[in-house]
């Protein structure tokens, strides 16, 4: 009994993660086709070191994109 319950845990643990990790893929290839960003990397990277830095870079883009 407790083993099926494991299972049962494990198998919904890896079903959130892939749900989740499918949303965030998604979500980073719309921001691609975007283009708000030159290399998705560098941006996440910046945008966690960074903020100002990161804020910067998007009011940027969208001063070039008017």
């Amino acid at each position: 009994m407790a083993l099926n319950r494991i299972w049962y845990n494990t198998i919904t643990i890896v079903g959130f993660a892939i749900a989740i990790g499918s949303l965030l893929y998604s979500t980073l290839l719309q921001f691609n086709k975007m283009s708000l960003w030159r290399s998705n990397t560098g941006f996440i990277w910046m945008s966690v070191t960074n903020p100002v830095q990161w804020l910067m870079e998007i009011s940027q883009v969208e001063g070039e994109n008017k």
